[in-house]
């Protein structure tokens, strides 16, 4: 359909249909982005007091943790005194999720299931009041980048719940709204050209997907010779890390500039880049602590846990949510204007890094560095056992050397402080999880 007609009918009533108010909080959105950091921080901590009297009165779960620790809401004044509230974990929520839902009438709840890529799947409950606070999000952030409403957008997604949902109405929608899907659970290379085909005919705006099937995308444009699928706007990567050299690699297979959307189904939308490469945290509708090992706010540009708290949601409040991701907070503004506070830099999952026998962390980019400078490793999975036990599996055009698995064996003794046991093993290829997603880095301690 054309743009505008997206833009300013279809997308604007099938937003009143679904009883969403996305547009109108769009609007106050694009207002906010720029006002004063006191500004930003009172509208969290009005939100965040409304939010806690709202659990304590109608969720059974939050009610009895805070009478048992004495905890009222009206004494929460600052994130300080906020951090008393003990911190939500999944499993916590596998076990209490029938107590945790609100007993007030929150409207219509939307059943969410995370992956489960790292263990048992998790179900929970959304209300039309954090899908629109989200979608309004993601919009301001999409524009940032010259995209719009009634752009169109391709996506190379793969989520078994998605792909399972491909009624004919959820084609008439897609088809209502201008978007498409590409299946990233079939990315073989014999499929790409026809890919890029589709992508070419829809006339594409900009994608979106999983970073590491745009990688593999990016990769056999540039393998084959391929010309890149149209002009571009941008394209946005999510639900997997996108280390540097892929974001080198995608932007020069499609000649367009690359910008990370941070999200996921049980955090939300939590944050988004900007095209001066500001991961800017979408803190009218979110709490974003940083905790180190030991519990602590971690310093500006130390990372540690990101721990966090959805302000607009009332079906199922989750409040101090670990989400199992390692990050940090930028102590420099963004040179972008924009105020919201920044995530210097996202270093993976928790399950997603390596653990020293001291309990210290390696982090996935680190390990990257030292596989990717060689350039006959195409894909890698490095799979943790024990504290100094590690399988390495290798896509490679060609055996590695000697020499070459030594450096390997040296980098990673480095890394890890001590002589490792490193088993690699060079396989044809490296399958997704289930999702669609390529884990680089599977932590069996941390699982």
């Amino acid at each position: 359909m054309h743009r505008h007609l997206v833009r300013h009918l279809t997308y604007p009533l099938h937003e009143w249909l679904k009883g969403k108010d996305t547009l109108s909080r769009l609007s106050q959105l694009e207002r906010t982005q720029y006002a004063a950091r006191a500004d930003l921080e009172a509208i969290q901590m009005t939100k965040l007091r409304r939010l806690l009297d709202h659990a304590h009165r109608t969720v059974p779960y939050y009610r009895q943790l805070f009478d048992d620790r004495r905890i009222r809401p009206d004494d929460i004044t600052s994130v300080a005194d906020y951090a008393a509230i003990p911190c939500l974990t999944k499993s916590l929520v596998r076990e209490h999720a029938e107590r945790m839902r609100s007993t007030a009438d929150t409207g219509r709840h939307l059943p969410y299931t995370t992956g489960g890529s790292t263990g048992e799947p998790m179900k929970f409950v959304v209300d039309r009041r954090r899908v629109s606070a989200e979608w309004a999000a993601n919009w301001r952030a999409r524009r940032w980048w010259g995209v719009n409403i009634g752009d169109r957008m391709m996506s190379v997604w793969a989520s078994p719940i998605e792909a399972s949902a491909q009624t004919r109405l959820k084609t008439l929608r897609d088809r209502l709204l201008n978007t498409q899907l590409i299946s990233a659970l079939n990315l073989d290379a014999e499929a790409v050209p026809g890919y890029l085909q589709r992508i070419r005919r829809f006339k594409t705006d900009y994608l979106f997907g999983y970073a590491s099937c745009l990688t593999l995308l990016a990769k056999t444009i540039l393998d084959r010779g391929l010309s890149p699928p149209g002009r571009l706007k941008a394209i946005f990567t999510t639900g997997d890390t996108l280390f540097e050299h892929h974001r080198r690699l995608i932007e020069t297979a499609f000649q367009t500039r690359v910008g990370i959307e941070y999200g996921a189904r049980d955090g939300g939308f939590i944050a988004h880049e900007c095209p001066h490469g500001g991961l800017h945290i979408f803190e009218e509708g979110m709490v974003v602590e940083v905790l180190d090992r030991d519990g602590r706010p971690a310093k500006p540009d130390h990372p540690g846990e990101i721990v966090l708290t959805i302000l607009d949601t009332r079906a199922m409040p989750f409040l101090r949510y670990r989400i199992g991701d390692i990050g940090y907070l930028s102590s420099r503004p963004c040179p972008c204007g924009v105020t919201l506070r920044v995530l210097g830099g996202l270093v993976g999952r928790v399950c997603d890094n390596l653990i020293r026998a001291d309990g210290s962390t390696i982090h996935g980019p680190a390990l990257a560095n030292i596989l990717l400078t060689n350039p006959l490793i195409e894909r890698y999975q490095i799979i943790q056992t024990d504290y100094a036990r590690v399988t390495l599996k290798i896509v490679s055009a060609h055996p590695l050397s000697a020499h070459e698995r030594h450096a390997i064996q040296r980098g990673f003794d480095l890394a890890f402080g001590q002589p490792t046991t490193l088993h690699i093993e060079r396989v044809g290829e490296i399958p997704a999880s289930a999702s669609g997603k390529t884990r680089y880095i599977i932590n069996q301690i941390a699982i």
